[in-house]
């Protein structure tokens, strides 16, 4: 589904006892419960950073990620724009975080719908851009977490308008803050320009980073009209999703 630096995802289903594919069966409660598909993120354990582990008497010596995801489904911090980790397990490579897909085929990203729907109507762009500020606003002031790395391609929409907000690999507690390491994705499509222009002070040593913020210049530009507001080199990276996902969604 796809890649990033520090692994991958893919969208996977649980194999029968024998090895092979799991198939229908008679028993239609158990098949939901055994044989839906789930996605995986794949966590490589050679490209966590060394300050992004962190203890914890239940979980164990887990990277940030996991344990930010394992907070955020407690009772009275679920959001329903915000994902929710399912579980996750581990080998001597990689974690892997186990998720429910959000829509048909794991869903949409927001930089893949942005490009098929060049035509959107500004009132799907506020329902879309609200549910973002609604789960950041959420994380900001109940969860006391950043999510640091805010932009479209961690935007998912399950093909009838829902969002949820994706990817906690940058992700921290407030508490842990004042920052001064920039994290996420750097670069003119995506971050606030006081990022990056040559004066980082402000923020570095901002809690709450400016491309975390609802308020962040760049952010509803890229979803009204498709491109960034400021002046990018570097021309957007086009993907191509497969036929069938794409004629499956109800774009109406």
């Amino acid at each position: 589904m796809g890649a990033g630096a520090y692994g991958q995802v893919k969208l996977a289903r649980q194999k029968s006892p024998d090895g092979s594919p799991a198939a229908p069966g008679a028993d239609a409660a158990a098949e939901r419960i055994h044989y839906s598909p789930v996605v995986i993120k794949y966590v490589t354990k050679a490209r966590i950073l060394v300050d992004t582990w962190t203890r914890d008497r239940r979980l164990g010596t887990v990277p940030l990620e996991i344990h930010v995801l394992d907070y955020l489904r407690r009772d009275g911090y679920r959001h329903p724009n915000i994902v929710e980790m399912s579980d996750f397990f581990e080998d001597k490579i990689n974690y892997y975080i186990e998720m429910v897909p959000h829509g048909i085929g794991g869903g949409m990203d927001l930089f893949d719908y942005i490009e098929f729907k060049v035509n959107m109507e500004e009132n799907e762009c506020r329902r879309i851009f609200a549910q973002v500020t609604s789960a950041v606003e959420f994380l900001h002031t109940k969860c006391k977490v950043v999510h640091r790395d805010i932009k479209d391609e961690n935007v998912i929409l399950d093909g009838e308008g829902r969002v949820k907000v994706i990817d906690f690999g940058s992700a921290n507690y407030i508490k842990n803050g004042p920052f001064d390491v920039f994290v996420g994705t750097i670069g003119m499509s995506f971050s606030s320009s006081q990022s990056i222009s040559a004066k980082l002070t402000y923020t570095l040593q901002t809690t709450q980073p400016p491309k975390s913020s609802p308020a962040n210049p760049t952010a509803a530009p890229r979803r009204i009209f498709g491109r960034s507001a400021f002046y990018s080199t570097r021309s957007y990276t086009r993907r191509t999703r497969s036929t069938a996902l794409t004629r499956s969604w109800n774009m109406s």
